[in-house]
């Protein structure tokens, strides 16, 4: 964790730091309100899964991507090289 509670005393926001790589895709989860979380795009591109009923979303570099608490999402790594956010 880049943010949250304990590293920056963040009482409602989570940024991590993480790499995927191609044509790889965990599971869909949420995090507990009220904790949103922040994805911000380093390097590669994704399709991103938020919400139920599902909304899918292309990201790539430089997108900034707001994930309110308690919402299932996904990410899915639709390009080469490694995902990283």
């Amino acid at each position: 964790m880049l943010v949250d509670r304990e590293s920056a005393g963040s009482e409602h926001l989570v940024v991590n730091f993480f790499a995927l790589k191609p044509d790889k895709a965990p599971p869909a989860g949420s995090h507990r309100a009220p904790y949103d979380e922040l994805y911000y795009v380093l390097s590669g591109r994704a399709r991103l899964r938020l919400g139920d009923p599902p909304e899918f979303f292309d990201i790539v570099l430089g997108t900034v991507a707001f994930i309110p608490g308690g919402t299932i999402h996904a990410l899915e790594n639709t390009g080469t090289g490694d995902l990283s956010c």
